[in-house]
């Protein structure tokens, strides 16, 4: 969710990368922005564990790798190691290299108000609407996917938000996350997402449908 959903917005032009992993940085409390992340680690790892993932989890539309991931790799922009990917290196400093084709996007009422509620709980109330935008869709994959984890018994809860914090360095772990923000305000942003996209990748994991 913190990779994908950040290349879906950038994709849809609500925000360029430098934009997306400020608000996921200064907003969110991450360490690194999506795309800052995925220079480092590599964009040629990122794309082939992607696609592995995506296969694995029977092409289900929420793993699917972004066309922007595969224009970059096959251009040899692996990111840091190449000195080029989503941003360019260049004598220690980093410029955004990825353009954004900007673009005016619509939320439903019902996703309005959902949001607003998401944003007030999780502590960015008075952020702009398009910063509240960007933190909710990628904060909400991320929810989504610990609740699949939970709900298909992959570890427990609190396994779960263990893993994140010391393995990713995540600054709150997903469970807690959706404890303090509600599961019923996680779920409502979800259908609302889930309502505009039309391809099923924001339907709620079990544990939020049933709670």
């Amino acid at each position: 969710g913190f990779y994908l959903e950040g290349l879906r917005l950038l994709g849809e032009g609500v925000a360029g990368i430098d934009e997306i992993d400020n608000v996921m940085r200064v907003l969110g409390g991450f360490k690194m922005g999506p795309f800052e992340l995925m220079d480092l680690v590599g964009l040629d790892v990122n794309l082939a564990v992607s696609t592995s993932v995506w296969e694995q989890m029977d092409k289900h539309p929420r793993f699917a790798p972004h066309e922007i991931q595969r224009r970059l790799v096959a251009g040899g922009y692996f990111g840091r190691k190449t000195g080029h990917g989503f941003f360019a290196y260049n004598d220690g400093h980093a410029l955004p290299a990825v353009p954004v084709d900007r673009r005016s996007y619509l939320i439903s009422p019902l996703l309005q108000d959902s949001m607003k509620e998401f944003c007030d709980r999780a502590g960015c109330a008075r952020s702009a609407a398009t910063e509240q935008f960007i933190l909710c869709r990628i904060l909400v994959a991320i929810l989504n996917e610990a609740a699949h984890a939970f709900s298909d018994a992959v570890a427990t809860r609190e396994d779960i938000d263990t893993a994140m914090i010391k393995g990713t360095n995540y600054p709150k772990g997903p469970m807690r996350w959706i404890d303090e923000i509600g599961p019923r305000t996680v779920r409502g942003v979800l259908k609302g997402l889930n309502d505009a996209c039309g391809d099923g990748r924001y339907a709620a994991a079990r544990m939020l449908a049933e709670c």
